[in-house]
């Protein structure tokens, strides 16, 4: 489990998202099986950080 805001590390993530470790998994699995994207992959990765990154823009 890894986001590119911080630089990949998954602890560091864990910790900034003040959730236990096996909630963030399931919770990145769940939207890797509704969105048909893995996350592990860089490509599917930098989708997410700008979709994301686009809709904190918007709102």
């Amino acid at each position: 489990m890894r986001t590119p805001e911080r630089d990949g590390g998954g602890a560091s993530a864990i910790a900034c998202a003040g959730a236990n470790s096996n909630t963030l998994r399931y919770r990145i699995r769940r939207i890797a099986g509704l969105t048909g994207r893995d996350i592990g992959t860089l490509g599917d990765r930098v989708g997410f950080f700008l979709a994301r990154r686009a809709a904190s823009t918007l709102w």
